[in-house]
């Protein structure tokens, strides 16, 4: 995520990154839309809550089953398949493998627990890294 991301959208993320706090609402969300839709986590993808926001620590799969669409097993495994790859997993073979056993939903992260300042300073590190002349570029 940390390269495909460009231009002021970049600029807003990193800020929400940044400062992110614990609890908050899914930091991800510009203008009420998820601005990195294409590049979403694994949790994103295994389930979506269609109403209200999750409140801090619930689970909404459990808590308001009638809000989560359960994605059909052959899409999400498409989606973990294109996914993997970020994962460090680029064989086709250990992807299908992971896939079928299960074991891919051991890669997927609570978001709320996550470092996110870390992937802001990541970001940041990564644009100085690739500016023509070392300077911040966002």
């Amino acid at each position: 995520m940390v390269e495909k991301i460009t231009g002021p959208l970049r600029t807003q993320l990193e800020t929400q990154l940044r400062n992110h706090k614990k609890g908050e609402p899914c930091l991800l969300l510009v203008d009420n839309a998820c601005a990195v839709y294409p590049l979403r986590p694994m949790a994103c993808r295994q389930f979506n809550v269609f109403d209200t926001v999750c409140t801090e620590g619930e689970d909404a799969y459990y808590t308001r089953r009638q809000d989560v669409l359960t994605p059909i097993r052959d899409y999400a495994d498409q989606a973990f398949d294109v996914l993997l790859p970020f994962y460090g997993i680029k064989k086709s073979s250990e992807r299908k493998c992971m896939i079928q056993s299960g074991e891919v939903h051991r890669l997927v992260k609570v978001l709320q627990e996550y470092d996110w300042p870390k992937l802001a300073e990541r970001m940041q590190a990564f644009d100085m890294r690739h500016s023509p002349s070392g300077l911040e570029t966002t």
